[in-house]
């Protein structure tokens, strides 16, 4: 029974690991992989992981969170009129305005 429970310790430091590496956009396999065979050590090392800005920033612009200025192609807000990176304007074509400005637009006309 002593064994049982030590395997549920390992796999739940592992999966701890894991999960804060992925969330930081680490790579998932090969943490993985670390964390089953020394979970301990790997939980330690996520912890202490800075997050992956490039990766995050990637993961953000494909699910439409972010988009890229077209100036200094650093991830920015989808709705900014200004980047805080370069502080050039964003001037954004109507097929790239989000729906809810444009229904926005279309309310305030009436």
């Amino acid at each position: 029974m002593e064994v049982l429970g030590l395997f549920f310790f390992w796999f739940i430091l592992a999966a701890a690991a894991d999960w804060i590496a992925s969330d930081k956009g680490r790579s998932g396999c090969g943490f993985q992989l670390f964390a089953l065979l020394l979970p301990l050590i790997a939980l330690i090392v996520a912890l202490a992981l800075t997050p992956d800005r490039d990766h995050l920033n990637e993961k953000a612009i494909k699910r439409g969170k972010k988009s890229r200025c077209p100036a200094c192609r650093e991830a920015i807000d989808p709705e900014a009129t200004i980047c805080p990176f370069c502080r050039s304007d964003i001037v954004r074509p109507p097929s790239e305005l989000s729906a809810s400005f444009r229904l926005g637009k279309r309310l305030s006309r009436k």
